[in-house]
Parts: C-alpha cells; structure tokens; sequence
C-alpha cells in the first residue's frame, strides 16, 4: 500500500500542471444542464485525454446530451467506479462573463468544485493509474454523466 501511494503522490506531482490546465480549459467551456454542444465539448477533451491508454471509451447519447464511459481492466476482479457530472447551472455565455483563472494555488471558475474539479481528480486518477499498471487487480470503470 505503501508503494502505491508514494507512486500516487509523485505522479500527481509530475501531472499537477496538466491537472490545472485541464481543469481551468473545462470550466471556460458553457455547458449548462441539456447544452448538448457544451456538453459533447467536455467529452472530447476527456476522450482525447485517455487517448493512447489501454481503455476502452463508450459515448452514450441522450435527449440531454452526452454521457462517457471510460473502462480500464475491463472485467478484472472487484470494480471501482469513478464518477462525476459534466453540466453545470449557469447560463451560455456566463464563462464569458466569469472566466477561470488561477490565483494563489486556487482554480476560480463556473464548476471548479463542482464538479469538474472531481471530473479532472478522477480523471488524472484514471491516467496514473493505466500508465503505471497499478491496480491491475480490479476494474475501473469511470462515468462522466449529464444530467
């Protein structure tokens, strides 16, 4: 336990960067409950994230928009599941109005904590893990829902 956790704790060091990039990229993105194009935004930047890793991504559309499943050890053992929301409740053109920014180790933005700052967590979670071969013994299966 000790080992994976001293491997979490350096890769995340490796990724911080992209991890806030990502984060502050998705919260400039309108993509308010039912704005399909907003929503399916999201989910490209996610897919292309896990692009070149040993999972397997499933876009599901609804009269809502896009949901993403993204599997990883795929009928391995026990599974964990990872997920988090894509919409959130403010307007088209609020990012405009209210854009992100970083301001002493602090992510400010429309959905920052909730909930794409989870979305990025879950995400880079995903990636260290594929990319070190770590949990090999159980299926991770994240879920990137809309409402």
């Amino acid at each position: 336990m000790d080992e994976l956790l001293n491997l979490i704790s350096t890769e995340t060091d490796k990724y911080y960067q992209d991890e806030i990039d990502t984060l502050l990229e998705l919260c400039s993105i309108d993509c308010g409950s039912k704005d399909i194009e907003g929503i399916s935004k999201i989910v490209d930047i996610i897919v292309s994230k896990v692009k070149g890793l040993p999972v397997k991504t499933e876009r599901i559309m609804t009269e809502n928009g896009e949901n993403l499943v993204v599997r990883f050890n795929e009928g391995k053992g026990n599974k964990v599941i990872l997920n988090a929301h894509m919409d959130t409740v403010f307007k088209k053109g609020d990012v405009l109005k209210y854009p992100a920014y970083e301001k002493d180790e602090f992510i400010y933005g429309l959905g920052s904590s909730d909930c794409k700052g989870g979305e990025v967590i879950s995400l880079y979670s995903m990636i260290i893990a594929c990319k070190n071969n770590s949990i090999s013994f159980v299926e991770v299966k994240k879920m990137v829902r809309n409402w």
